[in-house]
C-alpha cells in the first residue's frame, strides 16, 4: 500500500520527459566563393513537460554549428557559432497550418547572407 503514491510519482515525472525531434529536409547551399555546395540540415527538439520547450539544432555538412533555445512558441533568434570566419544564426517563426498542426520556419544566415529556410 505504501507503494502506491511512489509509483504514481514515477508514472508522472516520466510523462513530463516526452521529446519529439522533427527533422527539417537537406537543403543545398553553394557559399560565396566556394565550388562545391554546402548541405544544410535542422531539427527541432520538442520537449512536452510543466512546460514547451524547444531546441533548434543546424548542420552544415553533417558538422553542428548552431543550437540554441527557442521560447515555448517555438519562435526566436538564435546566434551559433563561426563557420568558415562567420557567425551563423537563425530567426524562427512559427503560424497555425491547422487545429493540430504548426509549421515552424527558420531562416539561416552566414554572416549577413540569407542561406536557406529550413521547415519543420
Amino acid at each position: 500500500m505504501r507503494y502506491i503514491p511512489i509509483c504514481l510519482t514515477v508514472l508522472s515525472l516520466a510523462g513530463c520527459a516526452t521529446v519529439k525531434h522533427y527533422e527539417s529536409p537537406s537543403q543545398a547551399f553553394r557559399f560565396e566563393g566556394d565550388s562545391k555546395t554546402t548541405t544544410i540540415t535542422g531539427r527541432v527538439d520538442h520537449k512536452y513537460g510543466w512546460k514547451y520547450e524547444f531546441q533548434l539544432h543546424v548542420f552544415f555538412d553533417g558538422q553542428k554549428v548552431l543550437e540554441g533555445p527557442l521560447d515555448e512558441h517555438a519562435n526566436g533568434d538564435v546566434i551559433g557559432q563561426e563557420w568558415k570566419g562567420k557567425k551563423v544564426s537563425a530567426s524562427c517563426s512559427t503560424r497555425k497550418v491547422s487545429s493540430s498542426w504548426n509549421e515552424t520556419r527558420c531562416m539561416v544566415f552566414h554572416g549577413n547572407e540569407r542561406t536557406v529556410t529550413l521547415t519543420f
